[in-house]
């Protein structure tokens, strides 16, 4: 798989509570982004396993502020619990950054209740690897 620094939302963010991802990515003047076709495959690997009781779901924002100020969500994952939420594992959801989106996009990660321990790194790749 082809990864590319910035386009990395989070590197092995600890998440034991909602939270924005670590980087926004600035994606450029609105006429220097695509209209059609999928957007760019964003792939999300747990680093240490997620333990509590709760889950967790990841939302994709954007906004046209870079402090990402009224962000938007574009899309959202399903909820996934600490069970899914292993070290070393690929989350089985592989979204595209929507085309059409204001120029700033982030994460935002939502738990539904307190995790004691987790890490997710999420970037967005040239193509998603799939299954391995």
């Amino acid at each position: 798989m082809i990864q590319d620094k910035q386009l990395e939302f989070s590197n092995a963010q600890a998440i034991t509570a909602t939270a924005s991802s670590t980087n926004v990515i600035d994606l450029g003047p609105k006429n220097g982004r695509g209209t059609t076709g999928p957007g760019t495959p964003i792939e999300f690997t747990v680093g240490q396993t997620f333990v509590g009781a709760g889950t967790l779901t990841i939302q994709i924002r954007t906004s046209d502020s870079a402090d990402m100020s009224g962000a938007t969500v574009v899309a959202a994952s399903p909820a996934f619990t600490a069970a899914d939420l292993v070290a070393g594992k690929d989350l089985p959801y592989y979204p595209h950054i929507p085309v059409n989106t204001k120029r700033y996009v982030d994460l935002n990660y939502v738990a539904s209740s307190a995790f004691t321990a987790g890490t997710l790194t999420a970037r967005g790749t040239a193509a998603a690897q799939i299954g391995g």
